[in-house]
């Protein structure tokens, strides 16, 4: 069975970069969430944060620090949903569409450390210049606000054998449903050597 048309959100600067790029990028990120990360609890102790961002008016960052926090920890557990580097797809437009905004800090992976930048300065923490730290949150902070460019690419007849629930599970007997869109879900693809990104149609988003 195969899908007609299947999306990838992300940011025209990501697609634009090498392979080793996108590594090098990938690494500074998950560099400075790991930096970030201690100076926050466990996720199921952010409560006592929470009434400090109420009260300065930005309950909008408490909640994607929580966010942050969950994606980063999976990823450090080995959580196969949030494993870095694989190709990400899904068969709902309005899914990648959130992607590929949520894309202008270096995907998710980037998005994970600029929320925690973004919730350590809310709460008063900056590193001191000059320090490993410093030169990392400036690295992200400059691309994050450098034009942000969404696209969502679309790829056409594509195999379900080829694909993977994003969890790693085999989407046998859920095809009919995943294809005639009943079901919304994230794949990943199985051999990411033999999938072309050149034969995408590539939509430009509005920048908001």
């Amino acid at each position: 069975m195969i899908f007609e048309s299947i999306y990838h959100g992300t940011d025209a600067r990501i697609l634009a970069m090498t392979a080793e790029e996108k590594e090098q990028w990938k690494k500074v990120c998950i560099e400075l969430a790991n930096t970030l990360r201690p100076y926050f609890p466990e996720v199921y102790y952010l409560e006592i944060f929470k009434k400090r961002f109420e009260d300065g008016g930005r309950e909008d960052i408490f909640w994607n620090l929580w966010d942050a926090i969950t994606r980063h920890d999976a990823m450090k557990n080995g959580n196969k949903q949030y494993q870095y580097g694989e190709i990400y797809l899904t068969n709902s437009f309005d899914m990648a569409n959130s992607y590929a905004y949520g894309s202008f800090a270096f995907g998710e992976v980037g998005l994970n450390a600029y929320r925690m930048l973004e919730a350590a300065k809310f709460l008063g923490f900056e590193f001191p210049q000059n320090t490993r730290g410093s030169f990392l949150s400036d690295r992200l902070r400059t691309f994050a606000h450098d034009s942000p460019q969404p696209v969502v690419l679309t790829f056409h007849n594509i195999p379900c054998d080829n694909l993977l629930f994003d969890d790693g599970m085999e989407l046998k007997g859920f095809e009919g449903s995943l294809i005639d869109g009943t079901c919304i879900a994230s794949f990943k693809v199985k051999d990411c050597n033999l999938f072309d990104f050149n034969k995408a149609e590539i939509q430009k988003l509005p920048t908001q």
